[in-house]
């Protein structure tokens, strides 16, 4: 039965804006358009609901550390693929400090000579075990798999680190008592940006601010999902389910419903665990990150189908997918229709705008001033900064994230991808040259609209026509803020932005 509930509440959100687009479509050459748009106010009612219902949760949200002690043996791994010996090191050793359950794996997929010598010599001195595979199956998923497969035999619990991360000396301790209760099958730490040094990597700060501070938070439990790393999971839970699901480009997200799937439970520890992480600090390395992201969401949409979740945990997965939806080929196609109406004086819907500002306009001043208010809020460091920083650079990979839905729907397999963490070239003028195409459309659109409500004398086409103008007008502040972001290079001030410093002694 919830299977079938949640089918058919995701067959509803489609089929809805196809009965609408029947009534309201202009010209047939335009009905996919005109289903875009309903599609686009489908999405933007559901998530707006989930998120009014995570902003009331997150408020409720605590998490306390179990002082008790669980008696259980912790398997450490740390997975690297050519990444900066030096970086591991630092990893390692900041690992091996807070596993005091156990033992440190290295589990290196690395496939130049000199990183791997580098890192078997710290794994020797500092008393680590490394592993190397002669192949790379299964990619990030089946390293973990195969190590948990070959030496996880005498452990109950598997902590998995990125090579990047540096964990507090508490980050097991703090958090182990949680295995106590036999349906937690993880607990997740929330990554922490440290390396806030270009505005890639600061607006990469904002753009997760959100979703960590509130969104995970009110998600505690019921459906917080596996971050890829910083970690702690049950070996029991993990082979329940088969280990880490290899068949996706987002194995942690695969594996984490199929875990609240089976009825286990998951804790989401929003508190100093992580003191070091390096965010995507260019635009490659940016979108590289975003379409793996954006790909592995449309890629679950199969499994969110046929799994038993729950009717609301089945929703608050949804609402990433949709998310992911909404940035990338979804606003693509509306853009397109503002433009053809502007540009070209194309009508993709017939509508009253009075009807539509009555119903559009007190919804999205409902939706500004609910994330106003969530975002304002001593968890998180947002502001209006964070809020353009965040648009802008969600922005910059509407793009991308429309092309990793289009080769999800041709079926193309994509390969695992390890962002990249070092220096880079900020970006590039062809990565720009979609930005400055649509920048300079918007401005055509603009001048095209004001010239346009000089000759139009129906009251109805002067709304529709001031209502475009204002949704250019706004898509053309956050493309230029864009630029601007890329341009400057380096934040006005890093020091200004709030990121997690070290606490003297362990919370408690």
């Amino acid at each position: 039965m919830t299977v079938k509930l949640n089918v058919g509440f995701f067959i509803l959100l489609f089929i809805a804006p196809a009965l609408a687009t029947l009534f309201t479509y202009s010209d047939f050459t335009f009905i996919a358009l005109a289903y875009i748009f309903w599609l686009l106010t489908a999405i933007s009612l559901t998530t707006t609901a989930i998120y009014t219902r995570h902003v009331r949760r997150s408020k409720q949200y605590r998490f306390k550390i179990i002082q008790k002690e669980y008696e259980a043996k912790v398997m450490s791994i740390v997975v690297s693929y050519n990444e900066d010996p030096d970086m591991v090191r630092l990893c390692l050793a900041a690992v091996k400090r807070a596993n005091l359950y156990g033992e440190v794996f290295l589990v290196d997929d690395s496939t130049k000579k000199e990183i791997l010598d580098r890192n078997r010599a710290t794994c020797q001195k500092i008393g680590i075990n490394f592993v190397h595979r002669d192949n790379r199956r299964g990619f990030k998923a089946g390293a973990l798999n195969d190590a948990v497969k070959e030496f996880g035999k005498d452990f109950d619990i598997i902590a998995v680190f990125d090579a990047d991360q540096m964990p507090y000396p508490w980050f097991i301790s703090s958090a182990i008592g949680y295995f106590q209760n036999p349906k937690i099958a993880f607990v997740q730490y929330p990554p922490s940006y440290t390396n806030l040094d270009t505005t890639v990597a600061m607006a990469s700060m904002y753009q997760q601010e959100v979703f960590l501070r509130k969104i995970m938070r009110a998600r505690n439990i019921s459906s917080a999902f596996l971050l890829g790393s910083g970690f702690l999971i049950r070996k029991s839970a993990l082979l329940e389910v088969g280990g880490f699901y290899e068949n996706s480009i987002t194995e942690d997200l695969a594996t984490s419903i199929l875990l609240h799937g089976n009825g286990w439970t998951s804790i989401y520890a929003d508190f100093p665990g992580i003191w070091s992480g390096d965010a995507p600090r260019s635009l490659s390395a940016y979108t590289k990150q975003q379409f793996r992201w954006s790909f592995g969401g449309f890629e679950s949409l199969g499994m969110l189908l046929r799994t038993k979740l729950h009717f609301s945990t089945f929703m608050d997965y949804l609402s990433g997918l949709l998310y992911w939806l909404y940035i990338g080929p979804v606003k693509l196609v509306m853009l397109a229709s503002l433009l053809l109406f502007l540009i070209f004086r194309i009508h993709v819907i017939q509508l009253n705008p009075y009807l539509y500002a009555l119903f559009y306009f007190p919804f999205l001043t409902y939706s500004i001033l609910l994330y106003a208010f969530s975002a304002d809020s001593k968890t998180m460091d947002y502001g209006v900064k964070g809020f353009f920083y965040h648009q802008a650079i969600e922005n910059l990979v509407m793009f991308t994230v429309a092309m990793s839905f289009l080769k999800f729907l041709a079926g193309t397999k994509q390969k695992f991808g390890v962002t990249f963490k070092g220096k880079d070239k900020m970006f590039t003028l062809r990565q720009l040259l979609p930005n400055s195409i649509l920048h300079f459309l918007l401005i055509v659109a603009i001048i095209l609209g004001l010239i346009w409500l000089r000759t139009a004398t129906n009251g109805q086409l002067i709304l529709s026509i001031w209502i475009n103008i204002a949704f250019a007008c706004l898509s053309l502040a956050f493309v230029i803020t864009s630029d601007v972001m890329l341009i400057s290079h380096t934040p006005p001030s890093v020091s200004q932005v709030k990121i997690l410093e070290t606490p003297s002694e362990e919370p408690t």
